[in-house]
């Protein structure tokens, strides 16, 4: 399956800026600039088109909010997250 995000501001540990993205098989395949034309040619031969206009892109962020039941005020010790995709270990109060 092709899917071409388009109009995104892409996200990485050192920057962000307008690309549009192609993912193909599930992996990212390609990056280009929103002006470079690229993404139209995607366009042509993708499974799906999303319009990420105005939102975040961040390639292989998977579940990056996780939730761990932290009451303030008390001891921690370390645990592990409930939560199948998220973070494996985090900390958690007792």
């Amino acid at each position: 399956m092709r899917t071409v995000i388009t109009g995104g501001t892409l996200v990485t540990a050192d920057a962000a800026s307008p690309m549009d993205v192609l993912v193909q098989d599930e992996k990212v395949a390609a990056l280009a600039a929103g002006f470079s034309g690229l993404s139209e040619t995607w366009q042509e031969a993708a499974d799906r088109v999303v319009d990420a206009t105005g939102k975040y892109v961040v390639p292989g962020g998977i579940d990056a909010h996780t939730h761990m039941e932290m009451p303030f005020g008390e001891p921690c010790r370390p645990t592990r997250s409930r939560q199948g995709r998220g973070r494996q270990h985090g900390v958690a109060r007792q």
